[in-house]
């Protein structure tokens, strides 16, 4: 399964936290798993 995520501030973050746990729940299950790609476009300085 594919999730595109867009922002990884504060609440994508919080998602992508979420989003790995589930990864891991599915992979116990025998399910491939996820396929994330985050995008965010700000730039930390």
């Amino acid at each position: 399964m594919t999730v595109n995520l867009i922002g990884a501030g504060g609440t994508g973050s919080q998602v992508l936290t979420c989003l790995a746990r589930l990864d891991t729940a599915l992979r116990g299950l025998g399910h491939p798993g996820l396929f994330i790609t985050v995008y965010d476009s700000d730039i930390v300085t």
